[in-house]
């Protein structure tokens, strides 16, 4: 039973950092105006800042409807049986699956837009319909959509025996005795559970194209625009102090910047890498003919265990670094009358003008 309070205890533990966290970056951008009401009314693009603010709303959006499945999962973990029937399993499956692939694809479009409006030409042309709704809707169509459909057509509450995993559909009693499981005796009743029955036919192919789809193709995207949007402010820098040495000094936003990516690249890589090795790993090695890990082993069991509670705390730690540690909706935030400011990008984000001018 310590295994079941640790896993209780540590979901718990998000849930309420994530929930108040995720909660006051929406009533805070929501209240601070974070769409300008004559927006609405003249056809006045938005600027970088506000786009970026807009993403970090839509983020803390998703990461918060993730976070409400949480009360659920602990209860299914808690008590060993889904109490809340078959509408409620589907309708869990979606929102906890969805929005974790969702918000992969937010962070996705977040890089993008960022190295477009940045680093490109495209800066003094480009439309939120290019650099915005065009990667969120092809994200969404390919990587949330299509999964979602799959897993939430075979996902349904059964009957809980031995051969039965649960826990994500990851963990068997028979295999992994971490968890006690509620034993009814005699009665006729037996406990069920909420877990997706993919057949095994296709499971190795929704496996690879959830793995490609949300976690391979996401790290590329953002390790190239986060790679070009530094080099992009190094040369800019550099051709600066060519012109005038003796008037030029090495900016702080650029500190700040490469502390930014590597902390949003590490946090994303830790909270992903694992969830997505032990989970596709079997199926990549088999696509691979290679020899396949020992599924059934202690190790690759707890690993699993460890792997499916970090996506939530990636859910419930994704404010702190797009909305609390950046400089631009800090203060946008507290002083809510960002017009006045005479500051575009933060260093923290990269300062548009300092990189455009």
């Amino acid at each position: 039973m310590w295994a079941v309070a640790f896993v209780c205890a540590v979901y718990s533990g998000a849930f309420l950092f994530g929930f108040i966290g995720n909660l006051w970056v929406i009533i805070a951008l929501y209240r601070s105006r974070l769409f300008c009401l004559s927006r609405h009314y003249a056809p006045v693009p938005l600027t970088p800042s506000e786009r970026l603010r807009a993403f970090i709303f839509v983020l803390a959006v998703a990461d918060f409807m993730v976070l409400l499945t949480v009360p659920m999962s602990v209860l299914h973990i808690f008590l060993g049986r889904w109490p809340f029937g078959d509408f409620l399993c589907r309708t869990h499956t979606a929102i906890d699956r969805g929005g974790k692939l969702f918000s992969v694809v937010v962070l996705t479009a977040m890089s993008l837009q960022r190295y477009l409006v940045v680093c490109t030409r495209w800066r003094y042309t480009a439309s939120t319909t290019l650099t915005t709704f065009i990667p969120i809707t092809v994200g969404i169509l390919a990587c949330v959509i299509v999964p979602i459909v799959w897993e939430v057509r075979y996902t349904k509450i059964v009957p809980y025996v031995y051969e039965v995993a649960f826990f994500f559909a990851f963990f068997t009693r028979k295999d992994f005795k971490i968890f006690t499981f509620l034993k009814l005796g005699n009665t006729t009743t037996s406990p069920v559970v909420c877990l997706s029955e993919i057949p095994e036919n296709i499971s190795p192919f929704f496996i690879n194209y959830t793995f490609i789809c949300g976690f391979a193709m996401p790290l590329c995207v953002m390790a190239i625009c986060y790679f070009m949007l530094v080099r992009h402010v190094r040369k800019r820098f550099l051709e600066r102090k060519g012109f005038n040495t003796s008037q030029i000094q090495r900016p702080r936003y650029m500190c700040e910047l490469t502390k930014s990516i590597w902390r949003i690249a590490i946090f994303h890589f830790t909270c992903w890498a694992p969830y997505y090795f032990f989970t596709a790993s079997p199926s990549v090695a088999q696509l691979l003919h290679l020899p396949p890990p020992e599924t059934n082993a202690t190790w690759f069991q707890t690993g699993r265990l460890i792997g499916n509670m970090l996506p939530y705390i990636n859910s419930a730690g994704n404010w702190i670094l797009y909305a609390f540690l950046n400089r631009d909706v800090r203060n946008h935030i507290i002083r809510r009358d960002s017009r006045s400011s005479k500051y575009g990008f933060t260093p923290v984000t990269v300062s548009y003008r300092a990189t455009t001018s």
